[in-house]
């Protein structure tokens, strides 16, 4: 089978995102086959050409997602792109596969929040003149738990601002909790 091919591509997302619904709904241990076949309105001989089984499904979902938020967080450490560009690119991602998005937050929280912490932290111990009390860890957790539960609000809610918008609320309380008015 050719990986890249657009049809089996087109299949494994169907089979991922009925695996992800289900998921919404019930625990992995409760989810069969037949079910996801259902949902993704697929046979079973269709679906063995793919996986060997609900857990695998879930691996290959729970790799798609790591790989794609690592990705996408290694933008916040590269310094020579502005925060604002690094944010705008994580926001679009999330815009665009907000099935992932919420799989990860459901799923692999505690992975992702390390992974984040750890680019935040890169990040912000290169920006010049951050007061020396901010790089303490308390303010990079505050920062980061801020961020990702306006993150989190803004799907829950139907993502009804715009990425322009969020990034113009993100920036806003960074720099208020970065630069305070003295």
């Amino acid at each position: 089978m050719n990986l890249d091919d657009r049809r089996v591509k087109k299949t494994r997302h169907q089979i991922k995102e009925a695996l992800v619904a289900c998921l919404n709904n019930k625990p992995i241990e409760k989810i069969n086959i037949t079910e996801l076949c259902t949902r993704a309105k697929i046979n079973r001989s269709t679906f063995y050409d793919h996986y060997q089984s609900v857990e695998e499904v879930y691996e290959s979902l729970e790799e798609e997602a790591a790989k794609s938020v690592l990705s996408y967080y290694q933008l916040l450490q590269k310094t020579n792109t502005k925060l604002e560009d690094s944010i705008k690119e994580i926001l679009q991602f999330i815009d665009q596969r907000t099935e992932v998005y919420l799989f990860i937050i459901k799923h692999s929280f505690a992975k992702m929040k390390e992974v984040n912490r750890l680019a935040f932290i890169q990040r912000f111990a290169n920006i010049p003149n951050i007061p020396k009390i901010f790089r303490e860890n308390y303010y990079y957790d505050f920062i980061l738990s801020g961020t990702q539960n306006i993150v989190y609000t803004w799907v829950k809610e139907g993502k009804k601002e715009s990425v322009e918008k969020m990034i113009e609320i993100i920036m806003g309380i960074f720099n208020i909790v970065l630069y305070p008015i003295s």
